[in-house]
């Protein structure tokens, strides 16, 4: 495996690495090793095992990114059944894929981040806010950690002092005042992806803030929103004739795509036949609820 590994990090024209990682991180650890890659514009790195990675892995990681001085784009994600596993361990923070960046004496132009199962701490990005200046993607999903909301919120809210100002969303909790100050605070994001997933996300006062501010704020930009996921919240609810009117104003909208749950006699009665054709890929059943994942694309 290493000879392999090796023989892909000698070829110089090599610009994106797109990693699938699944072994267990107490065995052939010391023969581990990615220092041949360097010099890449894509790092996405994907950790299948129930075991967190070790540290030796995650460090190896990190120098990839110090010793890619143009790199644009970088992704780490580890799977919802992994990072919740009993025996997984500690888990994975951003401090640890970020690490070597700290002995660089220039800045990395990072345009995309993205995280999936990792512990995403303010003050962890905060040393390293230099590399994110041109950032304009952000994918921030299944933070493990009980303080996730407020991740989220501080890691925003020190985006916007920074004045660094996202084109695409993706998240996955809400509730923190400052997740959607910093929506407010500009016009601009062109692609939202909000699946409220916090039990603290599931109020009304956000529902109608999303809907009479945020979504107000980037009528002009916006052209893909995605709201919700396959469970029941008070965000899968049939919306109102006053949030469509708010979601109509955003005149540059391409693309929309919610969640709406169902009762089993709505189903029965018919009644969700005027809102969407059922076809087998958009319906979801959930013993006494259904759910339609409805989808439209702005017509040429």
């Amino acid at each position: 495996m290493q000879d392999l590994i090796s023989n892909f990090g000698s070829l110089s024209h090599l610009k994106e690495l797109d990693l699938r990682l699944k072994t267990n991180p107490n065995e052939a650890i010391s023969d581990f090793s990615f220092e041949s890659f360097s010099n890449l514009r894509i790092l996405s790195v994907t950790w299948a095992y129930e075991r967190r990675p070790h540290p030796r892995i995650l460090s190896q990681i990190s120098r990839v990114l110090a010793r890619s001085p143009d790199i644009e784009r970088f992704s780490f994600s580890i799977s919802r059944a992994y990072h919740l596993a009993n025996n997984f361990g500690p888990p994975v923070t951003s401090e640890e894929l970020l690490d070597a960046l700290s002995q660089l004496s220039t800045s990395l132009r990072l345009r995309y981040f993205e995280t999936r199962g990792v512990v995403v701490s303010v003050n962890d990005l905060k040393r390293h806010i230099h590399h994110f200046r041109y950032l304009k993607e952000l994918r921030i999903r299944f933070d493990p950690s009980p303080s996730a909301p407020a991740n989220i919120g501080g890691l925003l809210s020190m985006l916007r002092e920074s004045r660094i100002f996202l084109e695409k969303i993706s998240i996955d909790t809400i509730n923190d005042p400052r997740v959607f100050n910093y929506m407010t605070s500009y016009s601009g994001i062109e692609d939202l992806s909000l699946k409220p997933g916090h039990c603290s996300d599931n109020s009304p006062e956000l529902i109608e803030r999303f809907f009479s501010c945020v979504l107000p704020a980037q009528s002009s930009s916006l052209k893909r929103l995605r709201i919700g996921a396959n469970f029941v919240t008070r965000w899968s609810k049939p919306l109102s004739e006053k949030y469509l009117a708010a979601v109509e104003r955003c005149q540059l909208l391409e693309y929309i795509c919610c969640w709406v749950s169902i009762s089993l006699p709505d189903v029965e009665a018919g009644r969700p036949g005027n809102v969407v054709k059922l076809r087998r890929e958009n319906y979801y059943d959930h013993s006494d609820v259904f759910f339609l994942r409805l989808a439209g694309c702005k017509q040429s």
